[in-house]
């Protein structure tokens, strides 16, 4: 088994691209079957199956288990499949002790979606299901994701596409290509781009420079350094005049450069915004910020300059006003340009539900949309709402205002996470525990470490269930503050289907959640 890191932070590692374990310090809905789960697995404990152990790691998954022989020498280590008594033997599989070391020395797990365990041997990878039995051999040089029922694998240096049994549906022979979309793909030969369907047909010629926007009726293309427009049949519809096209919106507006300057077309490839400008941000309820020399203003879809270039800068609008800034202050103004709320402040940011965060002298505080203060610029920093609270930080500890402004929990915490489902994790003196929104503590704030569960790889088993580190010992509880399993097992995995796996004593137990 892996040691988890004790560490009170975000992590997000891609370990492979077609994989993303995120950690988060969000809590997902905790509902009443999150306390159901846990009165499961707390009455499944007395029926754990324990053996000795015997590997010298162990994972879960799902319905079954597996160890790991690693006597440290050679080039590979031994993968053992077990039954969930783990100790029938249904199959075994050598990985390369390079791949196998270089998740396991960040603290990760095998990459298991799906049923199947990604695997490595010979240099070469491939697939195995959940028993150890084979499902794709191990013979491609990289295999990048699964979707649409189909796997991106590369053979020697030319990538391809096989299907869940092993078929090539499409051979091994392109330099590069991207993910499939609605059933297309762009492709590269060399230096040139193309479109193939799932059956390997060649739908746009692979003959442009460049290419995107794919199935779309225009096509964007790059084509002897100029961008144009062609259609399905590839005939010429915007011709190659562009140094650039950005694409189409759903608006069908696209942005295009030119000569340096930057402007908009139709789809009929009519200039709607004059090639004018030096940058434009996107559109945002019906208008778009930008910037004509070194002045910042607002032009609707039709073109017509809204708001005239005079501002150093310009945001995008969110409920109905933007931030602007001129000489050093900001403010906010509507969709015809008028200042709503003055430029006085040092920095603002944008309206959220009827709330912005503005600054004066390097302190923080909150107005509503008429520019009345609900909280004075004094803290160091305020994040935005969420689940009605925000977190507030002065001179290095951590609170929650809510919307009215009032401070409900004052700042004491060395550490804090954001309010979900009535609750946040919070650290004091290098202690965790969980907070409800009166600043109750509903976890005790006395652990070494917390994290929830949330983020499992197959099933909704473990929301609302918080796993808890205390003297190098774990458990789990649940959001209510209710132990589910004691703080008392030396390892305690994440659910997989409705397994979870345990370490004690030197033991091996699994847990069947009924």
């Amino acid at each position: 088994m892996h040691n988890r890191k004790l560490k009170s932070k975000n992590i997000a590692v891609v370990f492979f691209v077609m994989v993303l374990t995120l950690l988060k310090l969000q809590i997902n809905s905790i509902s009443a079957q999150s306390f159901i789960l846990g009165d499961k697995i707390k009455r499944a404990e007395k029926n754990i199956i324990w053996s000795d152990k015997k590997y010298d790691r162990y994972y879960n998954f799902g319905e079954t288990i597996a160890g790991v022989i690693d006597n440290k020498e050679g080039k590979y280590i031994n993968l053992v499949f077990l039954d969930k008594t783990s100790k029938k033997i249904l199959n075994t599989k050598y990985v390369d002790r390079d791949y196998y070391y270089s998740f396991t020395n960040l603290g990760y797990d095998f990459v298991y979606v799906n049923g199947l365990v990604f695997v490595k041997e010979d240099g070469k990878y491939g697939f195995v299901d959940n028993t150890g039995k084979e499902f794709i051999k191990c013979k491609y040089d990289e295999i990048r994701e699964y979707k649409d029922g189909l796997l991106t694998v590369k053979l020697g240096d030319k990538w391809g596409f096989v299907d869940e049994k092993e078929k090539e549906i499409i051979s091994p022979k392109y330099d590069d290509v991207d993910s499939f979309f609605e059933g297309y793909v762009k492709v590269r030969i060399g230096d040139k781009y193309g479109y193939i369907d799932k059956n390997g047909k060649v739908v746009i010629d692979i003959k442009y420079d460049d290419i995107y926007g794919f199935p779309d009726d225009l096509i964007v293309v790059g084509k002897d350094g100029k961008y144009g427009c062609i259609d399905k049949s590839e005939k010429v519809v915007i011709p190659f005049i562009y140094d650039n096209i950005i694409g189409f919106t759903t608006d069908g507006l696209a942005e295009v450069r030119k000569d340096k300057k930057i402007g908009f077309i139709n789809k009929s490839g009519k200039e709607v915004i004059k090639i004018k400008y030096d940058e434009a941000k996107d559109f945002s309820e019906g208008l778009i910020a930008v910037k004509l020399g070194k002045k910042w203003g607002y032009v609707d879809k039709k073109g017509r300059e809204v708001v005239s270039p005079k501002y150093d800068y310009a945001d995008d609008f969110s409920e109905d006003l933007a931030v602007v800034k001129l000489n050093k202050k900001s403010g906010f103004i509507d969709k015809k340009g008028k200042e709503i709320i003055s430029l006085k402040y040092d920095d603002v940011e944008r309206f959220k539900d009827g709330l912005a965060n503005v600054n004066i002298d390097d302190k923080w505080g909150m107005i509503d949309k008429t520019g009345k203060l609900i909280t004075i610029p004094k803290y160091d920093s305020i994040v935005t709402f969420y689940d009605g609270m925000a977190m507030v930080w002065l001179n290095g500890k951590r609170g929650y205002i809510d919307k009215s402004g009032k401070e409900v929990i004052t700042p004491k915490y060395d550490d804090a996470g954001l309010f979900s489902n009535d609750v946040a994790k919070v650290g004091i003196n290098k202690k965790e525990g969980f907070i409800d929104k009166s600043g109750k503590e509903v976890i005790a704030i006395k652990y070494d470490y917390t994290d929830d569960y949330i983020e499992d790889y197959e099933s909704n088993y473990s929301k609302g269930l918080i796993f808890v580190v205390k003297d190098n010992k774990q458990g789990l509880i649940d959001i209510s503050g209710k132990v589910v399993l004691d703080v008392k097992y030396d390892f305690i995995s994440k659910p997989i289907g409705n397994t979870i796996l345990l370490q004690k004593d030197g033991k091996i137990g699994v847990l069947t959640i009924k």
